[in-house]
């Protein structure tokens, strides 16, 4: 019984450790397309 509770809280860990890598890598990428359209933004501004 007691080795069946440790896998259940090691797999609880586990999917908490993933969904909270996904949620950050997510967020990366938002950050990383609105710094990119920024970037855009300011070339056409500069080539006018």
């Amino acid at each position: 019984m007691r080795k069946k509770t440790w896998i259940l809280v090691g797999i609880l860990i586990f999917i908490l450790i993933g969904g909270v890598s996904l949620f950050n890598f997510n967020q990366n990428k938002e950050q990383m397309e609105e710094r990119q359209i920024v970037r855009m933004e300011t070339i056409a501004r500069n080539q006018y």
